[in-house]
């Protein structure tokens, strides 16, 4: 037996050492498929990482570089059974992400600051829980304070205009309903990843509606900006604002306008405080607002 096992492993190794040296050979074992999908604590949480399951096969070099392409994701999920399932789901249904699962948001940060994992966005997935849970609402902030330029959306059970209107306020930039369909939810993903903003339609009808009728009965409308406070912003200014307001990011900001990408957070932060915008979300919807004539200025 050991002797037939010794002369099949010789007959292999001679196959291999026949390919083209431009090709990899991808073999798989059940086991070692099978740990594609685990989410084990063992080892850096940056080696932890969810691609789609490939059968034994020769890899080309094209195929390895496309790998290195793809938008890599932390999703943070408390719940192994749907951290697992969303991650799986994601990599199954699009060729565009690279998961990396984490139980919570301070073991992603603790893990990104000892070792930078090059991950594009969070996904945060809530589950039915509320942002404004401590817990939620600190790790939130922790994220902002040690990653301040990684954008980051949350999956949610709950679709109640307070709690979007509590994502947009802390700074999300995106918030996607467990409602909605996988392939909606991945052009979500999409979209902000693009530097775009998402939220439900069903929200932005909803606050239309709020600030026409505050507008009526003569209220305070906390998406007015006074006609003196446009007049504030710089010939510059007002070519950032243009572009914030169609969901661009600074970096496709900074190219079409030939200044750096440093440059344009500093105009977008001087926008914000003129415009009274809590955050980048908020004032990409001021801009919409005075775009379709929905606001007096």
């Amino acid at each position: 037996m050991i002797n037939a096992l010794t002369g099949r492993i010789a007959e292999l190794e001679c196959e291999i050492g026949g390919i083209d040296k431009g090709i990899g050979l991808a073999l798989y074992s059940q086991e070692i498929s099978d740990g594609n999908w685990k989410d084990s604590a063992e080892g850096h949480p940056a080696d932890k990482q969810l691609v789609a399951p490939k059968s034994a096969h020769p890899v080309h070099g094209s195929a390895m570089e496309e790998e290195v392409t793809k938008t890599r994701l932390a999703l943070i999920d408390s719940r192994p059974l749907t951290r697992l399932s969303i991650s799986h789901l994601l990599t199954t249904l699009s060729d565009d992400f690279v998961i990396m699962p984490y139980s919570s948001i301070d073991e992603f940060v603790a893990g990104y600051l000892e070792r930078p994992c090059n991950v594009e966005m969070v996904v945060f997935n809530l589950g039915s829980e509320h942002i404004s849970e401590n817990h939620i609402s600190n790790g939130i902030l922790r994220l902002k304070l040690e990653l301040p330029d990684l954008p980051f959306v949350f999956l949610s059970d709950h679709d109640e205009l307070g709690e979007i209107l509590d994502a947009i306020l802390i700074g999300a930039r995106g918030y996607i309903s467990s409602d909605f369909n996988p392939s909606t939810v991945i052009q979500s993903l999409r979209l902000v990843m693009e530097g775009g903003a998402f939220i439900p339609h069903n929200a932005l009808l909803e606050i239309t509606e709020k600030t026409s009728r505050l507008r009526e009965e003569g209220r305070p409308n906390g998406a007015k900006v006074d006609p003196p406070v446009l007049q504030t912003l710089t010939s510059r200014e007002l070519e950032v604002f243009q572009l914030v307001r169609r969901g661009k990011s600074n970096k496709i900001i900074a190219y079409e306008l030939g200044m750096q990408e440093s440059t344009v957070k500093v105009h977008t932060r001087k926008i914000m405080t003129k415009l009274k915008a809590i955050n980048r979300t908020h004032a990409a919807f001021l801009g919409s607002q005075i775009a379709d004539g929905k606001a007096e200025y």
